[in-house]
């Protein structure tokens, strides 16, 4: 895969760098959209040398070609400008379906108890009834034990030492895995960005600011990101390379859970999968509700995380047009599905998840 010497994943450029006081300021109204601020090369000066500078049949075109729509888009919101974003997300990561919306408010619904109630009179109301039928159940238990004992065993020399930090844990996922020998490093930025990995410096890059919410968020972090990420290299798939990574979180649990199911209704719903394109304040407002229904966060902690799960996938668009969403948050629950329907066939030896695991063998790619 060609390198070049600017970054062409879209995330890249999507980064928002004022996010935690964009937050403070939408969570003080009841009313405002956030207003996002991204560093300079996501201006379309930028972009458009930097996409004159790649082979036009490469996947970095198309990649690029999504930044440039969302940089003049942020210029100047045109019926134009936001017709050809929508257009180019559709295209490059494909369009959230109904059927997995459903299945996640239907798990909603179910998991509502007589104190969140209210919250699920508020959903129902915003989007109606889920289908009664729209359940999806995982993997078969042995298969997902199965996989958990492989990651354990291929994990046996990474030790956490207790209060150990994220990005003292991620410095030594990259030890364990011979990454940093072969010249890996963790890049603390000053700010409150997720981690991220970037192959062609190879970099795992982190906000000194962010922090998970839990150690076992961190685990997942490390797990997603040095495991997922940095060893199995770059995929010719979004969909390859986020499944699998996604599938590792999933295996430091004790049974089977959806993953990143919020983040795939934000962006459908936003998308208009259910009833119409949404605002960035609509979407939050069903979602911080979800929260509080499933994962028993307070109000103000389900604020909080509504919001930044809202602002990943507005990142690049504008919050206050409805429909303007970045989907690629979207392909990972869809893909870990996928890969999930696979593993169930493909009975893996142990040998075969390190191929997996260590790039030599692809899923959805």
């Amino acid at each position: 895969m060609k390198t070049y010497s600017f970054p062409v994943a879209t995330h890249s450029y999507f980064r928002i760098t004022n996010q935690e006081a964009a937050r403070q300021a939408f969570l003080a109204s009841e009313h405002n959209q956030p207003e996002f601020t991204y560093d300079s090369q996501f201006r379309e000066s930028v972009v458009e040398r930097r996409l004159a500078r790649v082979d036009s049949t490469s996947p970095a075109y198309t990649t690029l070609d999504l930044v440039l729509a969302g940089a003049r888009l942020k210029q100047a919101p045109t019926q134009e400008n936001i017709t050809a974003f929508r257009m180019k997300n559709g295209q490059l990561f494909g369009e959230p379906k109904k059927q997995y919306v459903d299945a996640i408010l239907l798990r909603t619904k179910l998991a509502v108890t007589q104190e969140t109630a209210v919250h699920w009179e508020y959903i129902q109301a915003a989007l109606g009834e889920p289908k009664a039928d729209a359940h999806h159940d995982g993997p078969d238990m042995n298969v997902f034990l199965n996989l958990k004992h492989y990651l354990a065993d291929y994990m046996k020399d990474f030790h956490v030492t207790p209060k150990a930090g994220l990005i003292d844990l991620l410095d030594e996922a990259l030890s364990v895995t011979g990454l940093k020998e072969l010249g890996w490093q963790v890049e603390v930025q000053a700010d409150a960005t997720h981690a991220r990995v970037d192959h062609q410096r190879k970099r795992v890059l982190i906000g000194a600011q962010y922090q998970p919410r839990t150690s076992k968020s961190a685990m997942r972090i490390v797990v997603h990101e040095v495991y997922g990420h940095a060893l199995r290299g770059q995929r010719d798939s979004v969909a390859d390379g986020e499944g699998v990574a996604i599938l590792l979180e999933q295996l430091l649990a004790d049974r089977y859970k959806f993953r990143r199911s919020y983040r795939y209704i934000a962006a459908a719903l936003g998308w208009g999968v259910e009833l119409h394109p949404m605002t960035f304040r609509e979407v939050y407002e069903i979602l911080w509700r979800m929260m509080v229904i499933m994962s028993r966060y307070s109000p103000d902690v389900a604020k909080r995380h509504a919001f930044d799960e809202c602002a990943r996938v507005y990142r690049g668009g504008r919050p206050e047009i409805a429909g303007t969403v970045y989907l690629k948050d979207s392909v990972y629950f869809t893909a870990n599905l996928a890969i999930w329907e696979y593993l169930a066939q493909a009975d893996l030896k142990y040998n075969e998840f390190v191929d997996l695991i260590e790039g030599r063998r692809g899923v959805l790619s």
